[in-house]
């Protein structure tokens, strides 16, 4: 089983979107795929798979010698957990960050009885909290982590951030997914939606040679959001994680005197 996260400090970039799309394009392929929604606070799992509301959870006694386990709930024949199955959609959260801790190792350590599985997608919160760098503490043979950004100055300075985080805790990455990367109008028509500008993702990932998987635009066009997605999903059985070494912080600034040198070159 290839354990794969997927994630962003930055929050509204399209995770969740992502992992279940990316997780029925791997069913398509043939695999034998889960889905685990470890976001507490915020579960939208259940809605991106078409539940009305998250699935009650079904202890199989028997099972872990004994111990017993909870089953997962069959999705379109994906085996699907989320943590909103706990308490509901609709409630608030107070569990402080050590229950949250509590909760997720559990769910990543024997607790669940997944069967006979290629692939499980782990559908992760935003931000570098003790709740995200225990995940990567608890998930035993992660496979790699897959970002997801979308391609705007804002999300940009997240997406560095979020490389850092990676790098500061060894975690090997399996590539970058470019959403929202453009609109397709009705008609067909490609144009950039947003007020902010548009930062080549491609040029940041060849910067860090880092994969860029794919990228996927905003259009209400189903059928090709998921040619996007089936295409990304067939990349991923060849895709070499890689691990960063190189101080991020300090290239930035390398990289930012350059600018800067080249700019007065220019005035000169």
């Amino acid at each position: 089983m290839r354990k794969i996260v997927v994630a962003s400090i930055k929050g509204g970039v399209g995770k969740t979107t992502v992992s279940s799309g990316l997780t029925r394009s791997l069913k398509r392929l043939g695999y034998r795929v889960g889905y685990l929604d470890v976001d507490i606070t915020a579960p939208t799992g259940s809605e991106a798979f078409g539940l009305e509301k998250p699935p009650d959870w079904e202890l199989d006694t028997a099972a872990e010698g004994g111990r017993g386990a909870i089953v997962p709930y069959n999705v379109e024949g994906i085996q699907f957990i989320t943590l909103a199955s706990h308490f509901g959609q609709a409630p608030a959260v107070l569990w402080d960050e050590e229950k949250k801790i509590d909760a997720a190792r559990q769910l990543l350590q024997g607790v669940v009885a997944w069967r006979d599985l290629d692939w499980l997608i782990l559908d992760t919160p935003p931000s570098s909290s003790g709740e995200m760098q225990a995940l990567y503490k608890y998930i035993t043979d992660l496979h790699g982590v897959i970002l997801v950004f979308q391609p705007t100055d804002m999300a940009v300075a997240d997406l560095y951030r979020t490389l850092d985080f990676l790098k500061f805790k060894k975690v090997a990455i399996l590539g970058l997914i470019n959403n929202m990367s453009y609109c397709v109008s009705p008609s067909g028509e490609s144009f950039w939606p947003f007020l902010s500008p548009k930062i080549d993702l491609a040029a940041i990932c060849e910067n860090f040679r880092i994969p860029l998987l794919g990228e996927i635009p905003l259009t209400p066009d189903r059928k090709v959001v998921d040619q996007a997605l089936d295409q990304i999903a067939s990349r991923l059985d060849g895709a070499k994680p890689v691990i960063l070494k190189e101080d991020i912080t300090k290239r930035l600034i390398r990289e930012g005197k350059r600018k800067l040198l080249k700019a007065a070159v220019r005035r000169l």
